[in-house]
C-alpha cells in the first residue's frame, strides 16, 4: 500500500469513529490489491484502530513490548509510558507518522 493509500485511508477512519461504518464507507477498494475479502477488512481494521485506538493498540499490533517500542522510536521511557496511559498524547502528526510505519512493519511480517 502506497503512503497515499494510506493516508487517505486513515483521514477517513479519523472521521469515523465506528469500525463497521468505516468499513462500510470506504469498501474493499481495488486499491488495495489482489487481496481476500478478509485480508482487506484485517488491513481496514488495522488502519482504523491506529487512528482510533490507543497507542498501545499500536504497539500490540505489531508485537513489541513497551522497552521495544521506546528502542524503536527513539523516545524517552517516561514519554512511551504516559501516551500509553492517555496522560498525554503524541501530537497528531506524530501520531500519524508512527501508524504509518507501524503499519509498514506488519506488511513486512
Amino acid at each position: 500500500m502506497t503512503f497515499s493509500v494510506f493516508s487517505t485511508l486513515y483521514r477517513e477512519a479519523m472521521n469515523e469513529p465506528d469500525i463497521d461504518m468505516f468499513i462500510g464507507s470506504v469498501g474493499f477498494p481495488e486499491y488495495l490489491g489482489p487481496v481476500s475479502d478478509e485480508d482487506a477488512y484485517l488491513i481496514l481494521a488495522t488502519i482504523h484502530t491506529f487512528a482510533n485506538g490507543s497507542f498501545r493498540d499500536i504497539r500490540d499490533a505489531i508485537g513489541v513490548s513497551q522497552a521495544g517500542m521506546i528502542a524503536m522510536l527513539g523516545i524517552p521511557a517516561r514519554t512511551c509510558g504516559n501516551w500509553e496511559t492517555g496522560s498525554s498524547a503524541p501530537p497528531p502528526y506524530v501520531r500519524f507518522l508512527i501508524s504509518w510505519a507501524a503499519f509498514c512493519l506488519m506488511q513486512e511480517r
